[in-house]
Formats: C-alpha cells, sequence, structure tokens
C-alpha cells in the first residue's frame, strides 16, 4: 500500500513472504534405532555402535561405517517480512529514505555440508529453527542534505555547493548455535551435538531440556556512515568534487563472531547471549568484530 502524504513524503506499507521447498541437506541414514544411555552434557538418548551387554544391538546399519550421508532435498525455508517506508522527493534541498523492515526468517538446515546435519538423523524436524541470518529488527535511514546558500558574495561562495549525506543502519542480534563441540550422542560426529540447561556444572541435565538449533542471540549492530562533499566549478561542464567519506563515524564496536562451543560448561539459559569481554576462548564470548572507524578521501575531476 502506497500513500501520498504530501510536500513530497510518501509512505509505503508491505507485506513479503517466501517459502523455499526441496532445500539440499545432508542425511545420516546409517542410523535406524537409538537406544542408549542420556548422555548427562546433551540430555538425549545416545547411538550404541558395539553392543557391550547381553541383548543388545547396534543402532547403526554398518556399525563400521562411521557416517552414510545421504544428501536430499527434503528441507524447506520460510521467510515472513513487514516494511514500512517512509521517502521524502529532492525539495527544499534535502531527501529522505527511511525503511523499518520487522520478519522472520525460518529454515531446517544451514548448509547440506555434513557438519551441519540433523543433531539427531531419527528426527529431522526438531532442526526448524530460527535461520542463522534471521534479523528481527533492522531500519536504515539515509538523506542528502544540499546547501541552500547561493550568490556570488565571498560568503555564498565559500558555503554554496556543499552536499552531506548521512546513513544510519540498526538491526537486532543474528542467531547462532550453541554446540558441545563432542561427539555427546555417540553417532561418530562431533560438530552438530547441542547442550541441555542444567543449574550448575555439577548437576544433570534438567528433563527434555535439550536446546533447538539457533538459540543463541548475537549483539545488536549499530552504525553511522557520513559522506561531505562540495564542488568547485570551474565552467558549466568542468569541476572538481572533493569528498570527506567515514564509515562507522563514532566508531562503535560491533560484535559479530562468537565461540559458540561451550563444551562442559553448564547452559542456565535456554537463549544465551553473546559475552563481551573475556577472553575469546571463553564459551560464549564474541570471537570477531565489524571494521572499526574508516576515513577515506576523494577528489573526481569531471568535464
Amino acid at each position: 500500500m502506497q500513500r501520498d502524504l504530501g510536500g513530497g513524503y510518501g509512505i509505503e506499507v508491505s507485506y513479503l513472504f517466501s517459502r523455499a521447498a526441496h532445500v539440499t541437506r545432508s542425511h545420516d541414514i546409517n542410523e535406524f534405532k537409538v537406544s542408549g544411555p542420556i548422555n548427562s552434557l546433551s540430555g538425549i538418548p545416545s547411538f550404541i555402535r558395539f553392543p557391550s551387554a547381553p541383548g543388545q544391538t547396534s543402532d547403526f546399519i554398518n556399525p563400521l561405517r562411521l557416517q552414510d550421508n545421504q544428501y536430499e532435498s527434503t528441507a524447506n525455508a520460510f521467510y515472513h517480512a513487514g516494511t514500512v517506508q517512509l521517502t521524502k522527493r529532492l525539495s527544499h534541498n534535502y531527501t529522505i529514505n527511511a525503511n523499518y523492515t520487522y520478519s522472520k526468517a525460518i529454515d531446517e538446515v544451514t548448509d547440506f555440508n555434513s557438519d551441519f546435519s540433523a543433531q539427531n538423523p531419527l528426527d529431522l524436524r526438531a532442526e526448524r529453527a530460527l535461520s542463522a541470518f534471521d534479523q528481527r529488527h533492522r531500519f536504515v535511514f539515509s538523506s542528502t542534505f544540499l546547501s541552500p546558500v547561493k550568490g556570488e558574495g565571498a560568503l555564498s561562495r565559500l558555503f554554496s555547493d556543499w552536499m552531506l549525506s548521512p546513513i544510519f543502519i540498526a538491526g537486532s542480534g543474528r542467531p547462532f548455535n550453541v554446540m558441545l563441540g563432542i561427539d555427546a550422542n555417540g553417532d561418530g560426529v562431533s560438530t552438530r551435538d547441542r547442550p541441555c540447561l542444567r543449574t550448575a556444572a555439577d548437576q544433570p541435565c534438567i528433563p527434555n531440556s535439550n536446546i533447538g538449533r539457533n538459540v543463541g542471540m548475537g549483539a545488536p549492530y549499530y552504525n553511522v556512515d557520513m559522506r561531505l562533499a562540495r564542488r568547485f566549478s570551474f565552467t558549466e561542464t568542468k569541476y572538481i568534487e572533493v569528498t570527506f567519506e567515514a564509515f562507522n563515524l563514532f566508531n562503535r564496536t560491533n560484535f559479530t563472531g562468537v565461540n559458540n562451543v561451550i563444551g562442559a560448561t553448564a547452559l542456565t539459559d535456554g537463549r544465551p547471549h553473546g559475552i563481551e569481554g573475556p577472553a575469546p576462548t571463553m564459551p560464549l564470548s564474541f570471537t570477531s568484530a565489524a571494521p572499526a572507524r574508516q576515513l577515506q578521501f576523494g577528489a573526481r575531476f569531471n568535464f
């Protein structure tokens, strides 16, 4: 829906839905049942590869085969987004473009690499969760302001032909997958096991508390870029434009990567957040950040 508000302003409200079917994923088909004891770190039953007790049988079709990955197009993905956009056409020496998006991205697999396959290949439904690129809130504001000063005087020539262009971006944190980093369920793969919730490191798992995929939440993102330009004209068709650009103007630290492997560390929050401060080797600590402030100067001759 679009509406003209007058004075060069306009507003647009829209909704977008997208569904992806038959997404490729890796599915380990070697396991056909799970009959082992509940693991103390994941809180879910484990697979028995080689029986060690009377009456036990292997949970694997071929226990001598570490993995039997079948690449199949059986995963799904969904995206919902509502947007509100406010624009102003260039008049009175300025223009505005502001956009807010409220969205949710859901999928069942990140990639068809076997490292991203299901924690329990017998329960693929448990892998449906927020996408790694889900960002619930995102706001972008951009504008251009032109100097209103005109004339032939010394002050007029000094303050004319300036252009200021700011861009402000704000977004909520993105999910990340919390992993144990060990083969807790005995399926031969250590890259897909997730922990359970515990009240303390020396306490057992809370019943039925094995966390879902991508339950962790990263840090929000805020950034301001700015461009200042001045034009020096020689003739109607020849001029030099001098520019000064600043990226991440306020030098904010926007954390990105998270150490998502917690090992035996007790997870007490079902929606853990990245932690600022400790060493990057500490569980849930941030490991990387977006670029710091960058300044750029330029000049361009047009003819």
